[in-house]
């Protein structure tokens, strides 16, 4: 019986260190997200473009904003936001960022221009 039992927690032991690491994981994320936050937030102030981290815009698609609104650990919003990619020139009241996916969600008055090739 104290073999089973001994067994047991032994065989325990791997999935309690998993548990472990996804609690790291969850600490590493949060704090990048912050980390992001900020920098956003600090080229926002200084009225500079910037880029989303892992955005679905692409590599090349730089943002300026007027305003950082928050960030809730799921999305980021922003206001009065103008997102430049190659092909196109997007503007918007507001834009929602998915921290999880990258997406990018504009609201309000939102207007397209497409820049000639």
């Amino acid at each position: 019986m104290r073999l089973l039992m001994v067994s047991l927690c032994v065989a325990c032991i791997p999935a309690f260190s998993q548990s472990r690491e996804s609690q790291d994981e969850i600490h590493l994320r949060v704090l990048n997200q912050v980390r992001e936050s900020v920098e956003i937030a600090r080229s926002i102030a200084a009225h500079q473009s910037f880029q989303l981290p892992a955005s679905a815009l692409g590599p090349t698609a730089m943002v300026r904003a007027r305003e950082f609104v928050k960030t809730d650990g799921y999305t980021v919003r922003l206001k009065g936001v103008e997102v430049i990619t190659d092909s196109i020139i997007v503007y918007a009241d507001e834009l929602t960022y998915w921290w999880a996916t990258g997406a990018v969600e504009p609201s309000g008055n939102v207007r397209l221009r497409p820049i000639p090739q």
